[in-house]
């Protein structure tokens, strides 16, 4: 009889586990799109907020958002979590596509 090592979810302590908030642009496999940064910037704009008003409307308390790493989104520098693209999404109530999709436009201007 041949001894097997079962792994149950729960015994994996996911929240021991750490996740990069922010994944430095060129250090990941994935594309990234090419419009992301100007359309989070456009979403700021079209909300009228400063980026210490979009961190506060974003609600992610538990990740690390600050001046710059907004500044950094929106010169893609850096790419948001998915976590953050989702809070931009929902903020304008568009799907998550329209923002990583470069062929998708924002509903504004």
């Amino acid at each position: 009889m041949s001894s097997h090592t079962v792994y149950y979810l729960s015994d994996l302590l996911l929240s021991n586990i750490s996740f990069p908030q922010e994944v430095p642009v060129g250090d990941n496999k994935r594309q990234t799109p090419a419009k992301l940064g100007q359309k989070l910037k456009a979403i700021r704009e079209h909300l009228e907020l400063t980026g210490e008003e979009l961190i506060v409307r974003l609600d992610c308390p538990s990740i690390r958002l600050s001046r710059s790493s907004i500044y950094k989104y929106e010169k893609g520098h850096r790419e948001p979590s998915t976590i953050v693209l989702l809070k931009y999404a929902r903020l304008i109530k568009v799907p998550v596509e329209v923002l990583l999709d470069d062929e998708l436009d924002l509903p504004f201007k």
